[in-house]
């Protein structure tokens, strides 16, 4: 049988010739060995506290054995990756014991992710995720191609999916050579993208200033929480009864009071800087540009990450501000896109996903970007309000929710007799609960945008602690669900949930009106289906 790599047949009564399979950089070979030291940590420590501990064994050989280990993974892992472009997919093959294939058809492409961690950019390397959109689905990882190998192959993937036509490969084209050449979807080499590629136009570009936005995100609370955790599992090794001592002694000199404000006053710097430094090294040099139907994504101080999104499959934006960002009249900007995303996709704020446009910035910066991606700012029209009965739904529910918390500590204060003091932080849900609720209300809103026979928008917000605002195409709209629930009912409003194969694939209008949703379905938003009004 003939290797893989080889052409089947230069005869052309023999049929059309086998496109190659085509090896990742050898470059790689310097970070393999390095990512499988890290994989099989785990069983390599014990080998070398064993191997060492062991009597009459030399350790220096030992040492370099399990060294040659991890090296043979690392090369075995190299030389059994291999990819190619053939029949309108993208392959991938993998696995010495376990052969593992993937294809990707060209016409289901829905995002080409480029990435590049500091040693690969010190090699000239990219890693490129190829994915289809499809919820759960695994993307193809090509991990090794040169920077000018990736940057073609995302314009190609992205420009001609679906109508690729391979073509017979000369045997002798070489993988890797050069940062300037790359290789185009007939498998031939070239110097760049697609001829007549039109100007980038940068749409937004990286302010320093936006780093203020990092302290009142989560980031930087949940990077210290997960060193804290990891130093005190270390904390018991570590600190020897001097040093305890020596805690106990000032905890008697200056008083266990001021030793907790030190403590909390060195946790809370310690968080900030964290949020700072994990801010800046994920958005740093973030720049969002439009070149043709095609936006480009760049961000990342250390490892840089490109991601290409298809301005053709764009349905809309989704706008985010958590409660300190918004306080601060900042925001963040993701896009609603067809075939990226899924539940939830973008329910939280900044550029974790492939959706992101925008991290936590100024509010003004992100309506500017909505508004050259749809062309005008729909996120900052005026919305209708929601009446009274979502009011008094909004405010029900809080109200129960600090009551349900209240309650457990009143137990061992009214049977035990313990100290009312116990019941004071437990007070704090319950005297916010209005605040809360009524927040939560004025955030209710929706709006139904342009004139019937034209290009309509529905735009909906909701939310307090994370307040939403959804600007949706009604072209992207593929159903309708009117919900209510028992107590909707009562009162005469109702869930309105736009299904879409973008985003987080449903967007609700919540607790509206049941006569305002159904005026939306069938007059100004209709699918163009037989609609029936519920009597």
């Amino acid at each position: 049988m003939s290797d893989p790599t080889e052409l089947t047949s230069a005869d052309p009564q023999a049929g059309p010739a086998e496109i190659p399979w085509r090896r990742l950089s050898g470059r790689m070979l310097l970070i393999h060995p390095l990512r499988s030291l890290k994989e099989l940590f785990p069983a390599i420590l014990p080998a070398l506290v064993v191997g060492n501990a062991r009597v009459g064994i030399d350790n220096q050989w030992w040492n370099l054995g399990v060294g040659a280990v991890v090296l043979l993974v690392a090369v075995v892992t190299w030389a059994t990756t291999r990819y190619r472009i053939a029949d309108g997919r993208v392959q991938q093959r993998k696995g010495l014991l376990k052969r593992e294939t993937l294809n990707v058809p060209i016409d289901r492409v829905r995002s080409v992710d480029l990435q590049a961690s500091p040693l690969h950019r010190i090699l000239g390397l990219s890693t490129a995720r190829i994915g289809t959109g499809v919820a759960g689905g695994k993307p193809l990882v090509l991990d090794g191609l040169t920077t000018g190998e990736a940057a073609t192959l995302r314009a190609e993937l992205l420009v001609h999916r679906g109508s690729i036509q391979e073509t017979h490969a000369p045997a002798t084209t070489a993988v890797g050579e050069g940062e300037g050449e790359g290789f185009d979807a007939q498998g031939t080499t070239t110097t760049g993208g697609p001829s007549g590629a039109p100007e980038p136009e940068v749409l937004s570009r990286f302010d320093p200033r936006w780093v203020r936005y990092a302290p009142l995100s989560t980031s930087g609370l949940l990077i210290a929480l997960a060193i804290i955790g990891f130093a005190g599992q270390l904390s018991g090794q570590v600190l020897s009864d001097e040093i305890v001592a020596q805690v106990t002694s000032a905890s008697v000199r200056y008083g266990v009071v001021a030793l907790v404000a030190a403590a909390a006053a060195v946790a809370v710097v310690f968080v900030l800087v964290c949020a700072v430094v994990a801010y800046v090294l994920a958005y740093w040099g973030h720049t969002v540009t439009r070149e043709g139907d095609r936006l480009h994504i760049t961000r990342g101080l250390l490892t840089v990450r490109s991601t290409t999104l298809d301005l053709g499959r764009l349905r809309g934006v989704a706008m985010g501000e958590s409660l300190l960002i918004r306080a601060a009249r900042g925001a963040s900007l993701k896009a609603v896109t067809t075939g990226i995303g899924g539940e939830g996709a973008d329910q939280g704020v900044g550029s974790s996903s492939g959706s992101g446009l925008l991290p936590p910035a100024p509010r003004r910066d992100v309506h500017e970007l909505a508004a050259r991606l749809l062309g005008e700012d729909r996120l900052g029209v005026p919305l209708r309000s929601h009446d009274r009965a979502a009011r008094r739904r909004r405010w029900s529910r809080a109200l129960q929710a600090g009551v349900a918390l209240l309650l457990p500590p009143l137990v061992p204060v009214l049977w035990l007799g313990w100290s009312w003091w116990w019941v004071a932080p437990f007070a704090i849900p319950l005297l916010l609960a209005p605040v809360l609720a009524e927040d939560r209300w004025r955030n209710l809103g929706h709006a139904v945008l342009g004139r019937p026979g034209e290009p309509r928008q529905l735009v909906t917000r909701m939310g307090s602690l994370h307040r939403r605002t959804v600007a949706l195409d009604a072209d992207g709209i593929i159903g309708w669900t009117v919900r209510e629930t028992f107590w909707q009912r009562r009162v005469g409003v109702a869930t309105l949930v736009a299904a879409t194969a973008a985003g987080s694939q449903h967007y609700d209008v919540v607790d509206v009106p049941t006569d305002r949703a159904w005026e939306i379905v069938s007059e100004e938003l209709p699918l163009g289906l037989g609609q029936t009004r519920r009597g």
